[in-house]
Formats: structure tokens, C-alpha cells, sequence
């Protein structure tokens, strides 16, 4: 009887054990919840996989009465002038009172005026309130062509929506923003050669370290307002990576509005063109 017992006791206690075991191993088997990252408050841009690279043109005004001229000088000054090399140097000037990289002046100032619609989008436009100031890789090629044709080159600073349109309408005669080339573009205005390629880019914090829209799932993601990191993200968001993924854009009208929205917690990312965004990071 009581080695019976003894028996029944040692089972039960190997079968508990055996439970408890089970019940452990279960446990362990189960995904740990996902950790907020940790962020170090310094940021990275890395290119945003699978997506091509864009291609910058000029937009003359279709209405502009001199526009052939407008066109044949750019593309001039373009075929003439390492673009790549300006823009790597625009890139790594930090010396905003050295208007165009201390090398070019405007030399005809009471010339007949080019009249020329830019927004902020650095290094190829940046500048103070209402264009005082203006600067920047397109504004240096302008008044390179400008200044062959012996006119003066008038800078009008508006959002990029709005001087779209008024070059488009003819209220101006230059459209001039690192403006990407698109079917539409080429409907809608005289386009000069293609004078710089970019690609989209991430700049989210070193520890994110994001490459692919899919990793933004949930993510306020900042975009430029009417460029091409915003038509990626509302493709990905309507049909692609990001489809009721809870994804939502915040867009801005400049890239530096953009990177201030980063750093004061509007955006938890940024796109903007690969030019744009090693400006913002060397700045």
C-alpha cells in the first residue's frame, strides 16, 4: 500500500512538472511584443529601394514671347557647365553671403528681365523672405543664361504649386525649381535639357535607419509638396507598400519647413530628393 502510494505521488508530481514545463516552453515560444526604437536624435537619408531616380528640367512658358531664345541659352549654359560638380559644391556651402559660389555676377542688371518663378528646395533654390537673397544651383545657371543674352534675371519666390501655374499661364516666363520631368511637364510648358538626376531618400534617425516604404507602415511620413517623394508615398498609400497600413503624409512646402517638422516631432520621417536631403544633413 504504501509503496502505491509513494507511486501516485511521484506521478502527479512528474506530470505537474511536466506542465509547468510545457506551459514554459509555450511562453517562450511567443514573439516578444515590437520595442520602440530608442532614437539618438541624429539622422541618416538612404535611397528608397526599388524606386528610379528623377530627372530635372527648366520650364519655359509656352506664352513666353522670347521663349526659343529662353531655351537654346539654358541649354546652352547646361551643355557647358559640370552641373554635377555646382551642385556638390552647392551642397557643401554653408557660406550663404558668396551668391553664386563667388564665381558668376549678374552683369547686365538693367537688361530687359527674365522673369523667373522659383521655390525653396535646396541646394537647388534657397533663400531668404520673398527671394531676397536667392541662391542655389538653378538661380547660378540662370543667371549664367541671362547673362549671354545680355538681360536681367528677375527672381520671383513663390510656393511650387502657384509658380507652376503662373508660368504656365504666361504671368512669367521661367519655371525654375529642380522641377521633375513628367508627361505633364512636357505638356504644359517648352522643357530645357535635363541638367540633374535624384533619387528619393528616407532621412529618418540613425537607429531607424529606414531603406523601404513598407517599413513605414503607421509612420506620419513628411513629404515635399508637389514633388516626387509625395507621388510615391500616395501611390504606396492608395494601392502599394502602404495600403491600410494606418501610413499617413504630412506634407510641406519646402524641404527646409520639412526638416523642421522632423526635428520638432510633425513628421517621423522625411522624403525628399537625395540632393535635398545631404544638404539637410550637412547643414
Amino acid at each position: 500500500m504504501a509503496g502505491s502510494l509513494i507511486k501516485k505521488r511521484l506521478a502527479f508530481i512528474f506530470a505537474a512538472a511536466l506542465t509547468v514545463c510545457t506551459a514554459s516552453l509555450a511562453v517562450g515560444c511567443q514573439p516578444a511584443e515590437d520595442k520602440p526604437v530608442v532614437k539618438s536624435g541624429v539622422y541618416v537619408s538612404n535611397q528608397i529601394e526599388g524606386t528610379d531616380p528623377s530627372e530635372y528640367v527648366f520650364c519655359v512658358s509656352r506664352q513666353a514671347k522670347n521663349a526659343e531664345e529662353l531655351l537654346s541659352a539654358i541649354n546652352g549654359v547646361i551643355k557647358s557647365t559640370d552641373c554635377g560638380s555646382k551642385l556638390s559644391a552647392y551642397i557643401a556651402n554653408t557660406n550663404r553671403r558668396e551668391f553664386f559660389l563667388g564665381e558668376i555676377s549678374i552683369e547686365y542688371p538693367e537688361g530687359e528681365a527674365i522673369d523667373i518663378c522659383t521655390s525653396v528646395y535646396s541646394p537647388y533654390q534657397y533663400s531668404g523672405p520673398y527671394g531676397n537673397g536667392v541662391d542655389g544651383l538653378d538661380v547660378y545657371l540662370w543667371v549664367k543664361a541671362a547673362n549671354t543674352l545680355g538681360m536681367k534675371p528677375a527672381f520671383y519666390d513663390f510656393q511650387y504649386e502657384y509658380a507652376y501655374g503662373a508660368v504656365r499661364d504666361g504671368k512669367y516666363d521661367v519655371f525654375a525649381t529642380a522641377v521633375a520631368n513628367t508627361a505633364e511637364i512636357q505638356k504644359d510648358f517648352y522643357v530645357s535639357d535635363v541638367y540633374s538626376t535624384g533619387y528619393q531618400r528616407i532621412i529618418s534617425d540613425k537607429n531607424e535607419n529606414y531603406t523601404k516604404l513598407d517599413e513605414l507602415k503607421g509612420k506620419r511620413i513628411g513629404v515635399i509638396a508637389n514633388r516626387p517623394g509625395e507621388t510615391i508615398v500616395e501611390e504606396a498609400i492608395a494601392g502599394g507598400a502602404l495600403k491600410d497600413s494606418g501610413a499617413v503624409i504630412v506634407p510641406y512646402d519646402t524641404d527646409a519647413e520639412g526638416y523642421a517638422g522632423l526635428e520638432d516631432g510633425g513628421c517621423d520621417v522625411l522624403i525628399t530628393d537625395e540632393s535635398s536631403a545631404k544638404y539637410l544633413l550637412n547643414g
